[in-house]
């Protein structure tokens, strides 16, 4: 993390700006800091992505990020939770690329795990249709799983459908268990699977996306696909999470609570193609983003998934919602960038977008003029300002 600088600035300071470069920044809104954080980006010129070229990428931000050897201890059980919101192809963009969710399989068996899952419980079935089994669906239409053995195809990881709580309305205590959450936002216990809860290691692989309740979903609104659908489905219905309200009012609520009960332990972000109106409008970023996120800290993660997006992060509330938990920190000041800078990458998706919206990130940095004395003249007035590093790595 990059020294605080001191300017000395003598007899005017005529202007200092609260503005933003690509990364805008901000005190906390809310909450105590929870310390420095990296996130880090990568990105590729080439498309399509070569399969040898996404597993570069992907170990090559995961190592920038700090590598999962910090994560991960020799034996441990390792869950990664990609985004399969409904059964899509690979190149559609609502999912994780299944390259990608295949790479840290691999990193982490190489940072010794001792098992490894993929798991995820998707939001439905395509087009909305009802009807249990939505995440079988989704991994073997999304790439995953060809032959619907719930075994992937490559890595030969399970799979894991975190929906099946043991049948509709059921609650299997061998597949789900009650996780208190006792400073909750909005529910203090929920209902969550057994293999996320009792995983050492929980990886989130969200897909690069705005969203048109919660303005933008990356690590921390992925965590969604964790409350089994048998218990939280849609009214009057066997699919969906509609028990867990998406109001303006509730759903940064929800998001917040379910990382409280399961904070995540690393993220890695899928933005090779980014999707303009999430998370499932179906229009993909022109031409594709090819980039990667990844970090330790979601909370700082999602700020800078925000920004890359062009969206200014203090008007998505759940983020400092996050940071007041203690889940992370959204001060841009205590986020260091690795590899590219926020300013090479972003790309403005629409505006405003959300409920409440999301708003556009200031694109131009802060400025300060400094008037210097002239020689033999009389200094009157001394003016001290601590100021981070005026470009976007923070």
């Amino acid at each position: 993390m990059r020294k605080h600088w001191r300017l000395w600035v003598t007899l005017a300071l005529l202007t200092l700006l609260g503005g933003a470069s690509g990364l805008q920044h901000r005190a906390a809104l809310s909450g105590p800091a929870t310390g420095p954080a990296t996130v880090a980006i990568v990105r590729t010129s080439t498309w399509p992505v070569p399969d040898a070229e996404v597993e570069s990428l992907v170990r090559e931000v995961v190592a920038l990020a700090g590598g999962l050897e910090e994560v991960i201890a020799p034996g441990d059980t390792v869950v990664i939770k990609p985004n399969l919101v409904w059964g899509a192809a690979p190149d559609e963009g609502y999912t994780t690329d299944p390259r990608v969710a295949r790479a840290l399989v691999q990193l982490a068996r190489e940072a010794g795990a001792g098992q490894v899952l993929v798991a995820d419980g998707a939001a439905g079935h395509r087009n909305w249709q009802d009807g249990r089994g939505a995440t079988v669906e989704a991994f073997r239409r999304c790439g995953y799983d060809a032959d619907g053995d719930m075994v992937d195809d490559v890595t030969s990881a399970p799979l894991v459908d975190l929906n099946d709580a043991g049948g509709l309305d059921q609650h299997d205590p061998a597949l789900v268990t009650q996780v208190d959450v006792p400073n909750g936002l909005i529910w203090t216990s929920y209902w969550l699977p057994r293999v996320v809860m009792e995983a050492d290691v929980l990886i989130g692989v969200p897909v690069l996306k705005n969203h048109s309740y919660a303005g933008v979903t990356l690590a921390l609104k992925n965590q969604f696909g964790i409350p089994p659908s048998d218990i939280y489905h849609n009214p009057g219905s066997q699919a969906g999470k509609g028990a867990l309200s998406h109001n303006a009012e509730d759903l940064g609520r929800h998001i917040v609570d379910l990382n409280l009960a399961r904070p995540l332990d690393f993220v890695v972000v899928d933005g090779l193609r980014g999707m303009i109106d999430g998370p499932t409008g179906g229009t993909l970023a022109d031409p594709p983003m090819r980039l990667l996120l990844a970090g330790s800290d979601p909370v700082a993660v999602d700020t800078v998934g925000a920004l890359v997006m062009g969206y200014d992060p203090a008007t998505i509330p759940y983020l400092s919602w996050a940071a007041g938990a203690g889940l992370g920190t959204d001060d841009t000041a205590q986020v260091t960038v690795r590899g590219l800078r926020i300013s090479q990458v972003r790309r403005d998706f629409p505006v405003p977008y959300g409920d409440p919206p999301a708003q556009r990130a200031e694109a131009t940095p802060p400025t300060v003029r400094i008037t210097a004395p002239q020689d033999g003249s009389v200094i009157t007035e001394q003016t001290t300002v601590w100021a981070d590093p005026s470009d976007d790595r923070a």
